[in-house]
């Protein structure tokens, strides 16, 4: 058996790095940064529901929230109005554009997509006077963002008025007798105008600009647009991914980067919406060519044979254009001066940070004034079910990740090498070649897990629930969200004990560590989730736990835990005591501890101290005891009583002779879990018959006197 590759991932105890400088935006930077793999610091996490984004900007401007994307015509007013603000530049693994339905004619035929890829002039409108040069001009499907994943060497679409009525003329559209609009070859008559959805200016004045533009270009060249604004993410998702109710919209991909299957799944017809309702290819591309590169393209053997194959599906792409490329964002966001602890990632190539790594800042992040405690805010616009099998938003998405563990954490260095990734729920993973039957070969991947990870109900996370996730939600449902290549194409698992299992793959490629590596989106709860009849249609976080009043069905095994859901207004977490990471010093503390250094045996004495918690507030409900071990064995346990003001006490009595180690422990439980803290100190215990020592010896030395006198007397007579 021929070993493929092994990885193995220690637990970091304590880590720290240097952080990049982030622009101001007028040349200052932010400090440099440490990090600590333990959190969180902060005690709740509100995410506001606030859609339109001047409503976003008051909030920031009152503190309401602690960061906000800022267009650049509004950084002076932010200046001005919050002038702790730092500004960060960050760019995206991200495309904006012009997505077609290929399905709806007319742009089911190539020349009328190309023509429409001709009417958009990036560098003379849309960069300069839209976004106001904040932003990365794309031409081509695969984004050059992907650094050496991307081919520059495909055919690209320039603005050109004269090309565009040129390949609509090739397709017959001809124009009608007033030369204004074009006729349908199909009919003869007006062509009927061609929906484009989009968001609404007030939640997206970008988006929606480009699209007002776009409209009047398409009407230069005789093309009718029906521009739609529609507010709810929820409808918008359901028409473009579920019944295809769209010709064209326009927002975008995030988080498209490289070493991914993206293109895959993205453009494969396996994953045509029509044929799988909620699936990726919402543009109805299929071709059977493209199929099989893109399949060799993820099936490929090494990483050098996957790029030769990615660069052919890109040429075949810019034929094909499912979509047209606008922008890659690059984003400014003003935070919150009084943050601290905020991590950033970087990727190699590109010129500004990734933007905040999401899971170590939420770890660190902290005010001076409140070292622990604070509490994080944020504003968000899409917010619905938080169904993490189905979710489709990235604001949904962020929340999310906050609720469940992840498999691993990016490398805030390098946040696109997955060699490099940092271990949570995932400690190691082995993959090695097997053959299969008849003749083949297939992947056999070892995962081990963190033994110590608990859901938000106590029990413990177990392979039992990652393997309910990919057999259940996987390969049975192929929900949205796990129908990633590694589990449509497992074929065994085998669960050796609750942290070890084996996952059979019928791939040998490339990209199969990495997707196993990358894991599931989220290790869904067994207990909880197999007794649902419709997940698709779950809203869980206003579904109640079975067993826990005070949980939902939104139980997960990450720092935060879902306190509170009021749609369309906020969310509100609260940080998970029990959680396996959590911040060491975010426990309770031992104050003012009375206890003399020594007593005798015969003697009793008091213990006593002050309880408070790590936000240094009294805690009158907690238990603590007191353990005294003699030779490494337990000689005596008792309980200390709460007196008041959060002082404890109790009498300490019966100890035989020696040097005790005092083994101090205090818990308070809280709703979701306890607080604790363990200390030690050191008591001795000295024999009663010492502490007549002193008097034993006067009477020994009188004693003796009295004998040397009576001999000298006897000497005499």
């Amino acid at each position: 058996m021929k070993i493929k590759g092994t990885i193995l991932i220690a637990l970091f105890l304590v880590q720290t790095i240097t952080c990049i400088g982030i622009s101001n935006v007028k040349g200052q930077t932010t400090s440099t940064q440490t990090w600590s793999p333990f959190g969180p610091r902060g005690d709740a996490f509100l995410f506001r529901i606030i859609t339109s984004y001047e409503a976003r900007l008051a909030a920031f401007e009152a503190d309401e929230i602690d960061m906000v994307g800022v267009l650049p015509a509004d950084v002076e007013r932010i200046r001005k109005n919050r002038p702790d603000a730092v500004f960060m530049e960050t760019q995206a693994w991200g495309s904006q554009s012009i997505f077609f339905n290929m399905r709806n004619w007319p742009l089911s035929d190539v020349r009328v997509r190309k023509a429409m890829a001709h009417l958009i002039d990036r560098e003379g409108y849309i960069m300069p006077e839209i976004l106001k040069g904040y932003g990365l001009p794309l031409y081509t499907v695969i984004m050059p963002t992907l650094g050496s994943w991307f081919n520059p060497n495909v055919k690209t679409y320039e603005y050109s008025l004269d090309k565009a009525n040129k390949y609509l003329d090739e397709a017959g559209f001809k124009w009608d007798a007033e030369h204004k609009w074009r006729l349908d070859p199909k009919t003869g008559q007006t062509l009927r105008p061609i929906g484009l959805m989009t968001t609404t200016q007030a939640a997206g004045p970008n988006p929606f600009a480009i699209a007002v533009y776009f409209a009047k270009q398409c009407e230069k060249v005789g093309i009718k647009i029906q521009h739609e604004a529609v507010e709810s993410a929820a409808v918008r998702t359901r028409r473009v991914r579920d019944v295809l109710d769209f010709d064209i919209y326009h927002w975008g991909w995030t988080g498209i980067g490289p070493e991914s299957d993206w293109p895959f799944r993205f453009f494969h017809s396996q994953f045509d919406c029509a044929k799988v309702p909620g699936s990726w290819n919402r543009y109805g591309v299929n071709d059977p060519a493209l199929d099989k590169v893109l399949e060799d393209f993820v099936n490929a053997p090494d990483i050098p044979k996957a790029k030769e194959y990615l660069f052919k599906a890109q040429e075949m792409l810019q034929e094909i254009l499912p979509w047209v490329p606008v922008y890659s964002t690059t984003g400014i966001t003003a935070v919150s001066g009084k943050v601290k602890g905020t991590v950033y990632s970087s990727v190699p190539g590109l010129t500004y940070p990734l933007g905040r790594n999401m899971r170590i800042s939420d770890m660190n992040e902290y005010t001076p004034e409140l070292p622990f405690g604070m509490t994080l805010r944020r504003a968000y616009v899409d917010v619905y079910t938080l169904n993490p099998a189905t979710y489709t938003w990235a604001d949904e998405g962020d929340i999310l990740d906050r609720m469940y563990e992840p498999y691993t954490i990016g490398d805030p260095k390098d946040t696109s090498d997955s060699t490099k990734r940092i271990p949570r729920f995932l400690q190691s993973i082995k993959t090695e070649q097997v053959e299969i039957s008849p003749k083949g070969k297939a992947t056999k991947a070892t995962l081990s897990f963190a033994r110590n990870v608990t859901w938000h109900d106590g029990l413990p996370v177990t392979t039992r629930d990652v393997d309910f996730c990919i057999w259940k939600l996987g390969k049975e449902q192929q929900f949205y969200r796990y129908s990633d290549k590694w589990i449509l194409d497992t074929y065994k698992t085998e669960i050796i004990d609750d942290y070890t299992m084996n996952i059979y793959v019928n791939s040998t490629g490339w990209f199969t560590w990495i997707d196993l590596v990358g894991g599931l989106s989220y290790v869904l709860p067994k207990h909880l989730w197999e007794t649902v009849k419709n997940i698709k249609a779950a809203v869980p976080p206003r579904e109640k736990h079975p067993t826990n009043p005070d949980l939902s069905m939104l139980t997960g095994s990450g720092m935060w835990i879902m306190k509170e859901f009021v749609a369309g207004n906020y969310v509100l977490s609260v940080w998970n005591p029990n959680y396996y990471m959590r911040n060491p010093e975010k426990g309770l503390v031992f104050e003012q501890i009375t206890l003399p250094a020594s007593i005798y045996d015969d003697e009793s004495t008091q213990i006593s101290l002050k309880l408070t918690d790590y936000l240094k507030k009294t805690v009158e409900n907690g238990t603590v005891k007191a353990t005294f071990q003699l030779d490494s064995k337990v000689a005596k346990e008792i309980s200390l009583s709460h007196k008041g003001g959060g002082t404890y006490s109790a009498t300490v009595s019966g100890l035989e002779a020696g040097s005790y180690k005092i083994l101090l422990k205090a818990e308070q439980g809280t709703k979701y879990g306890k607080l604790a803290r363990s200390q030690t100190t050191s008591f001795t215990v000295n024999p009663a018959w010492q502490k007549y020592a002193p008097y034993l010896a006067v009477i020994a030395v009188v004693a003796a006197a009295v004998l040397v006198y009576m001999k000298k007397v006897k000497t005499k007579k």
